[in-house]
């Protein structure tokens, strides 16, 4: 049951999603509905947290920094549960969960992180429709006040679901691959004056 746990490649290309995943989730700031006790009176209290669920919040008023929470317990959750996940699935994706022996069986293919990387480097070119969307008004980043153009969302887009999608499809592909796997020979019963290993076992063949 651990081999689905260790470390591999593939695995930790998507464990990096899951922590960008998560830093893109939360909720942007708000004001902040119970007040916190203050030296200094405080005319505004916002909040931004980050993480789904909160893994990292930010409490603010006018304008300074006044707490950073981390909440440990939904951090370890994260941590575990995308490690466990992301590894599982790695390892679906480089052969299929089979055991050593099968694994030898399987055909070679190029190896499912170089053709996860090759799509992410593919990304911004896949996604160069937005530049001559954004060429008379510019292009504007994911934190601009006035909001992203077309060019960044096309490429969070991209990213965002096409690595969970390419994934799937690389794992879906070995798995495939391990249920069609043959050994290269098989074994069959050894016929000796017409009866097999199992019938004149328990006899005495020099009789």
């Amino acid at each position: 049951m651990t081999h689905w746990i260790k470390p591999n490649s593939v695995g930790m290309i998507l464990l990096l999603y899951v922590f960008c995943f998560e830093g893109l989730c939360g909720e942007p700031t708000h004001p902040l509905a119970s007040p916190i006790i203050t030296e200094e009176p405080i005319s505004s209290l916002t909040i931004t947290t980050f993480g789904l669920p909160t893994v990292f919040e930010i409490i603010a008023g006018d304008s300074k920094t006044l707490e950073r929470n981390i909440h440990w317990a939904n951090l370890f959750l994260v941590v575990v549960l995308g490690w466990c996940g992301a590894m599982g699935i790695g390892r679906l994706a480089i052969d299929g969960g089979a055991d050593p022996a099968t694994a030898s069986l399987l055909p070679v293919r190029k190896h499912p992180a170089v053709l996860l990387l090759g799509y992410v480097a593919a990304v911004p070119i896949l996604a160069s429709f937005g530049l001559f969307m954004d060429a008379r008004q510019g292009i504007r980043a994911l934190g601009s006040p006035t909001g992203p153009t077309m060019y960044p969302l096309l490429v969070l887009t991209l990213l965002a679901g096409g690595i969970p999608i390419v994934t799937l499809l690389l794992a879906s592909r070995r798995v495939l691959d391990r249920i069609r796997a043959k050994p290269r020979f098989s074994v069959k019963p050894i016929v000796f004056a017409g009866q097999d290993m199992n019938e004149i076992a328990g006899h005495d063949i020099t009789k």
